[in-house]
């Protein structure tokens, strides 16, 4: 039996994501001891702080830079239903005038699930590896429908394959649940019809999963 996966993502129009609170959520950076271009974002060390529009909060909410929210009733369901492969980090939010009522209670929705690496077949190969700073770049998939080696994943319900970490894959168990309650703010795409506009470059395994995990997953094979 073949199973589906689909790619949970954000809705249209761009215009209704959340937007990070300016300069209240702490990062690390990296600096390269050679080349100064290097430079880059580094790991989140805090919780998101976000301001919403004035709107209806829906049961998924997104940020401009990918991450995930849910209200908290939202949360529960899922949990409730024995979903596996994320865990809900505390989100600080309000509205983007301070008149406005307060929003409901919002979690960060952050996948833990692994589907271990796309495949060459995908396309998508290392394209440079920094030898000072460890920066690693990564071509675009060709051929999006390969990016998923089913005989690498978890199991998870919730995960994602690298180097797409940014690219949240849910089984067709969490898309029809999704479906059938009439949850809003997310729409489902089918993996061979993602897109990918330019060269991937997604840090470190341990800027996305907890630091044990990481370790595990990523040692081996030289992501961590």
């Amino acid at each position: 039996m073949v199973t589906t996966f689909w790619n949970l993502a954000p809705p249209l129009p761009l215009a209704s994501r959340a937007e990070w609170a300016h300069g209240e959520v702490l990062l690390d950076s990296v600096k390269c001891p050679v080349y100064p271009g290097h430079q880059r974002r580094g790991a989140r060390l805090s919780n998101l702080i976000v301001t919403l529009p004035r709107r209806p909060v829906r049961d998924f909410v997104w940020t401009w830079y990918g991450e995930c929210l849910v209200r908290e009733e939202t949360a529960v369901r899922l949990e409730g239903e024995g979903f596996t492969g994320f865990r809900l980090n505390p989100v600080t939010a309000r509205y983007k005038r301070s008149a406005d009522q307060l929003p409901p209670v919002l979690q960060e929705l952050a996948v833990t699930g692994w589907g271990g690496l796309a495949p060459s077949d995908s396309g998508i190969e290392l394209e440079y590896c920094c030898p000072h700073c460890g920066l690693k770049r990564y071509t675009c998939f060709t051929r999006p429908d390969k990016i998923i080696d089913s005989s690498l994943w978890d199991g998870s319900d919730f995960f994602f394959v690298w180097p797409l970490p940014a690219y949240m894959l849910v089984t067709d168990r969490v898309a029809r649940y999704l479906l059938a309650t009439k949850m809003t703010g997310f729409r489902l795409v089918h993996p061979q019809d993602l897109t990918c506009v330019s060269g991937l470059s997604p840090g470190r395994l341990s800027y996305w999963l907890p630091e044990q995990r990481a370790r595990e997953i990523g040692e081996p094979l030289g992501i961590y």
